[in-house]
């Protein structure tokens, strides 16, 4: 009976042991993960013309849901003088956030005006009903 007794301590040593040695310590982080995410421009702070050569900043405001968002970067697809912009957020996985109503956050780039053609922009506005892509598209000319 007792070499029963101390074979039943052993496996039971022996399974905790093996439980606490498959534990990852990577698996517990005390640094948050993030997940990044498209936001809809509300508004597009643009100049009605561009001189060749000089370099402007362009503006756009969003509204961010909660305490977990925070800006990223732009994403930009096309080259020369079409461009496609999305505003980028990191947004903070398994944690509690707070709620906003309404708060519009700012980013802006700067662009250097390299080409003499007009620029058209398309600022990523959300999708509609469909799924679809809106965009608000402005032309802006380039003078000498």
């Amino acid at each position: 009976m007792a070499l029963n007794c101390l074979l039943m301590k052993k496996i039971g040593f022996l399974i905790g042991l093996l439980l606490l040695l498959n534990c990852s310590v990577d698996s517990v982080s005390s640094e948050p993960t993030f997940h990044p995410e498209s936001m809809p421009v509300n508004n597009v702070y643009i100049q009605d013309e561009f001189t060749f050569g000089n370099t402007y900043t362009i503006m756009v405001d969003y509204y961010v849901p909660s305490t977990c968002y925070s800006f990223k970067d732009f994403f930009f697809i096309g080259e020369g003088t079409e461009l496609t912009s999305i505003v980028l957020n990191n947004v903070i996985d398994d944690q509690l956030c707070e709620p906003y109503n309404g708060r519009l956050e700012e980013a802006s780039f700067d662009l250097k005006i390299e080409n003499r053609g007009p620029y058209v922009f398309k600022f990523w506005k959300g999708k509609n009903s469909l799924g679809e892509d809106n965009y608000y598209t402005v032309e802006v000319p380039v003078t000498e």
